[in-house]
């Protein structure tokens, strides 16, 4: 039996018990583990939508290779949720992140709308 490998860094995919040992990424290739983190990190930076997940005073990609820590949390109403929390975190390129949490019944944990945040000097709002 042939040990499979990860198309980008041809490093051997080393499944767990609970998974494969890989992440199918765009164009069906298989990506390890450590990978994932290196192209979350891309995704990222080239501000594409991306799937982070909340667990705590930590954020992480769905490995878990790609950890950030949590700045602040502020719990607010949603119509259909019943709760949603915003989380503030710091990330692989410095910048400060946003994602927001629902928590229904399904949320899993899962950060949507993450988006980066722009800085003072990079703000475009107007100044008296």
């Amino acid at each position: 039996m042939s040990t499979a490998t990860c198309d980008f860094c041809d490093g051997a995919i080393v499944p767990t018990e609970s998974t494969p040992g890989y992440a199918q990424h765009e164009g069906g290739k298989r990506a390890c583990f450590a990978c994932c983190a290196w192209l979350d990190i891309i995704r990222m930076r080239e501000g594409k939508p991306i799937a982070l997940y909340v667990d705590g005073p930590l954020v992480s990609n769905w490995t878990g290779t790609l950890i950030m820590m949590v700045l602040s949390r502020k719990d607010g109403r949603h119509n259909m949720a019943g709760k949603r929390s915003t989380y503030r975190f710091r990330g692989p390129d410095g910048s400060v992140w946003s994602g927001v949490e629902y928590h229904g019944p399904c949320s899993g944990n899962l950060l949507r709308s993450v988006r980066r945040l722009a800085s003072k000097k990079e703000s475009t709002r107007l100044v008296d």
